[in-house]
């Protein structure tokens, strides 16, 4: 089993993949299309636009090597972008504000692969960001499913799919699209209080 994990602000990081995340400070755009409810023909041809735009998105067949290529190397750089911002955040003031009695101690960024023998790294990672007061994020690969869980602890659970020719993590639910960056970006902007944009190229 190999972990990083970052205790109290100070992280240990051993990058050497190029990087597919990065973090920036920005304007953040969420990407969510409601469908109106259909109460004459305006509003009917307004929503079959809208479910177009939704059947934009759609799930590629990725074979299990490009599978585990893709999501294990997002998952680690996305370790890499919050540990980054778990050592400038000032964590004490976030929950002095929240007023919750949350430490230091109760925030951490854990990466955990589970290593096989035969193919190292591969197959099973769960990504666990402690943010104290504010919940537990967990973000894992699901291979038999070729997908990525996410448990936020702002939006609930969410199954996101890959789209080969967007480059984009994706799902819908309750009559919106949701893309995993962009999701990730929205919430901890919130939490750390600046404008943050997670991409992956």
């Amino acid at each position: 089993m190999l972990v990083r994990s970052v205790f109290g602000g100070l992280a240990r990081r051993t990058l050497g993949t190029q990087s597919l995340l990065t973090v920036k400070a920005g304007h953040v755009l969420g990407n969510r299309i409601a469908v109106p409810s259909t109460h004459s023909r305006r509003t009917q041809f307004s929503q079959m636009r809208f479910m177009t735009s939704k059947l934009e998105y759609q799930a590629a067949e990725l074979s299990e090597q490009d599978y585990n290529r893709r999501v294990d190397t997002a998952l680690d750089e996305l370790t890499g972008v919050l540990e980054d911002l778990f050592e400038t955040a000032d964590i004490e003031q976030i929950e002095r504000q929240r007023g919750a009695g949350g430490s230091l101690t109760d925030w951490d960024v854990e990466y955990a692969v589970r290593c096989d023998e035969v193919v190292p790294l591969t197959q099973t990672g769960v990504l666990n960001l402690r943010l104290g007061s504010l919940g537990t994020y967990v973000i894992n690969k699901q291979p038999p499913s070729r997908q990525i869980w996410l448990s936020s602890p702002t939006s609930g659970p969410k199954r996101f799919d890959f789209d080969a020719d967007k480059n984009a993590w994706f799902t819908y639910k309750d009559g919106q699209l949701y893309l995993l960056n962009e999701l990730l970006s929205e919430e901890l902007s919130g939490v750390f209080g600046e404008p943050l944009t997670i991409e992956l190229e």
